[in-house]
């Protein structure tokens, strides 16, 4: 999913298994681009693996510059 949707693979992917379920940590490294304009893609990633992946209960993107 990150990779379809930057172009680049996650530079971090963990999975931790919780009371509630699975929660994905997600470390993805953007190009030049604004802070707003990163947060825009991290939300996008969020919603897109809840919807493709219902099994994974929560999903914390962080984001570093590239």
């Amino acid at each position: 999913i990150v990779r379809a949707e930057l172009g680049v693979d996650p530079a971090e992917l963990r999975f931790v298994d919780t009371d509630e379920g699975l929660v994905a940590y997600l470390t993805v490294r953007l190009g030049s681009g604004t802070l707003a304009a990163a947060h825009a893609d991290a939300s996008r990633i969020e919603e897109l693996i809840r919807r493709e992946r219902p099994e994974i209960t929560d999903v914390v993107v962080h984001t570093e510059p590239r």
